[in-house]
């Protein structure tokens, strides 16, 4: 009886409002860790002491790739999993054009080859962690 009022309200909301807004309440609502972290805005938070708002695409990409089982992929023996779904994330945000990514700035040398002269790191996913505040 439980599944079947579910999808009648499922059926409701699909008709009611739009994917975006099923996105937008699902991520305000959705548990991001086992520390009791509901909501992205208190995600972003925890683990990187920062507002949603504020988070860079990789960042973003981080807890994309934790939400579907927060609290294993964080306590997780094989953090690589995070790492390798935040980069898999990442590189379709770029392909739908919804990020840019950044390039290290190439200068030619005189031999007509490209020299690096950037002062940047390059990016690195690395497994979420909450920060300890």
């Amino acid at each position: 009886m439980r599944k079947l009022r579910e999808a009648i309200i499922t059926w409701r909301m699909e008709r009611a409002l739009s994917k975006k807004r099923l996105l937008e309440i699902y991520l305000n609502v959705a548990e991001w860790g086992d520390k009791g972290i509901f909501g992205v805005e208190a995600a972003a938070r925890s683990y990187y002491g920062k507002s949603a708002s504020a988070l860079g695409p990789e960042e973003a990409a981080r807890l994309a790739a934790i939400l579907p089982n927060p609290e294993n992929s964080i306590h997780s023996e094989h953090p690589r999993y995070v790492v390798n779904r935040s980069a898999l994330i990442y590189n379709i945000m770029v392909r739908r054009g919804i990020v840019v990514p950044e390039y290290d700035e190439m200068e030619m040398d005189s031999s007509g080859g490209t020299e690096d002269h950037s002062d940047t790191q390059n990016t690195r996913i690395e497994a979420v962690q909450p920060s300890s505040q």
